[in-house]
């Protein structure tokens, strides 16, 4: 039986759907490559300040040796509150950017609509849960009615309360998906960065256990919601087939094995797997440091940043680890390292092997769509090309009429 016998071709909306958001994923792009060189020049900075001492009299009077305080978490109800307040802010942080990308995604205006958010799942990881609800949003904004659909030329699913999605209308859920996966992906990146630069701005500026208790907090819920995001949506994609049937009036139903509910490739799924990896070193290496903190590390000269930074890269891409004067004797940093090793295993042996050594063919309607797209966008840049030299040649005999006059 031919795979594809239940697909249809692109229509122009989708194809120009395609190209418009083909070009602000460039923005989102950028804003992702700059949040990283930003974290390098910060790393940069720090290690300057550590190596020679740069900024100590800003601290002067209240410092230890390597110029910030060591703090002591005693469980007073202010410090308490200060818990409570990060673990509040983080999901409401998720869910206004996740709902940021929707609508950036699906034209939808109503940025503030209310949604339900109960229960666990919603508790123990806001950036799995609110992935999956958007993602379900996108679907669900083309349900239609089995009646009139089953009267249709095309193939459909049958989704929830005798509602189903034609062929046409998953060819432009999977577009809208692709985009919403690769910049979430890309935004969590730059969240991750923002994260650790503002938190380890303001423990050098305000050095109290306050502003530690807050920013370790939100960093110890950031990476427990990310962490099963990323363990959860990378070993399902490699280890559960996903299926669908699909329905056609007077024909039979066709069961579909392994069918794509995106249009994300194999090379686009690596590169997802590689800025997860990339994210994970940067906000380990950030926890590595700050619990140093709370924790008065017999050598906390070792996890100043950027030594953070390297120690958590060698763990995260070789599983290599030193035991730093018995430091892991110390509970959460014991946690940290173990589960940095789980995730990098996940992504690593499990995501990144499975997707170099996957099949990436395109369907012909596939095909067809990526075509499509290319040739707009040539035709775009010539005309972008010759826009320029009419204007330029325009100028120029502006320019020699005011003289000749």
């Amino acid at each position: 039986m031919d795979r594809d016998i239940y697909k249809v071709d692109y229509t122009k909306t989708q194809v120009d759907l395609f190209y418009e958001l083909d070009k602000k994923a460039l923005t989102i792009n950028i804003v992702k490559n700059f949040s990283m060189l930003f974290f390098v020049v910060m790393l940069f900075f720090s290690q300057l300040y550590y190596e020679f001492g740069f900024l100590e009299k800003i601290f002067e009077g209240k410092t230890n040796e390597i110029g910030v305080e060591k703090v002591h978490f005693e469980g007073q109800f202010k410090e308490w509150l200060v818990i409570s307040l990060a673990i509040i802010c983080y999901p409401l942080i998720v869910k206004l950017i996740k709902k940021a990308l929707y609508h950036y995604i699906s034209g939808d205006k109503n940025l503030f609509s209310k949604n339900k958010t109960f229960g666990i799942r919603f508790l123990l990881s806001p950036d799995a849960y609110y992935a999956q609800y958007y993602k379900d949003k996108l679907k669900r904004n083309f349900l239609k009615k089995i009646s009139d659909l089953d009267s249709s030329e095309t193939y459909y699913t049958k989704e929830e309360d005798e509602m189903g999605i034609s062929s046409e209308d998953w060819n432009q859920i999977k577009i809208e998906r692709k985009y919403f996966i690769e910049w979430s992906n890309w935004k969590n990146i730059s969240i991750t960065v923002t994260f650790c630069v503002v938190s380890l701005i303001l423990i050098y500026l305000f050095c109290n256990i306050y502003w530690v208790a807050f920013w370790f907090t939100l960093l110890i819920y950031r990476l427990i919601s990310r962490g099963v995001e990323i363990a959860k949506s990378f070993y399902k994609d490699v280890a559960n087939t996903k299926a669908k049937i699909f329905y056609k009036k007077d024909n039979e139903p066709i069961y579909i094995l392994d069918i794509k509910s995106s249009l994300i490739r194999s090379h686009g799924r690596l590169s997802l797997a590689m800025h997860s990896l990339i994210e994970l070193i940067i906000l380990y290496s950030c926890l590595y440091f700050t619990n140093s903190l709370l924790h008065n590390i017999s050598d906390i000269n070792i996890f100043t940043p950027f030594n953070s930074l390297l120690f958590s890269a060698s763990l995260g891409v070789f599983n290599i680890s030193f035991d730093f004067k018995n430091n892991y004797s110390i509970l959460p940093q014991s946690i940290f390292h173990v589960s940095q090793v789980i995730l990098s295993v996940i992504l690593i042996l499990l995501s990144i092997a499975q997707y170099l050594g996957k099949n990436d063919s395109l369907s012909k309607y596939d095909e067809d769509l990526y075509l499509k797209v290319e040739l707009i966008k040539q035709e775009n840049k010539s005309d972008a090309k010759l826009r320029w030299y009419k204007s330029m040649v325009k100028k120029i005999c502006e320019n020699i009429l005011k003289k000749l006059g």
